[in-house]
């Protein structure tokens, strides 16, 4: 599972946006290499997965338990402030 690479980790932190939790920032720390192996890179912030917005801590846990099930995992980021859609499919 790839997001197990940000829950838990010292890989990043929360990314506030005029007071409003806006996702996940990659930093760096303790990140999974599959992470950059699937084109992840530092700095990247995690704003969606599955079309599910990133808008609290409490969602990291909630999008991890609801992933651990599909094929298919869309991740909505933003790289230099530009968005940026990675797709993945998840062989189990």
């Amino acid at each position: 599972m790839i997001y197990c690479g940000f829950v838990g980790s010292r890989s990043g932190g929360p990314s506030y946006r005029g007071g409003r939790y806006v996702g996940y920032w990659l930093l760096g720390g303790n990140a999974s290499p599959v992470l950059f192996e699937l084109g992840f890179e530092y700095g990247d912030r995690v704003l969606a997965v599955n079309g599910a917005d990133i808008d609290s801590p409490n969602k990291e846990a909630w999008i991890y338990d609801a992933l651990a099930h599909k094929a298919d995992v869309r991740v909505l980021i933003a790289r230099a402030d530009e968005p940026l859609m990675l797709h993945f499919r998840i062989r189990k």
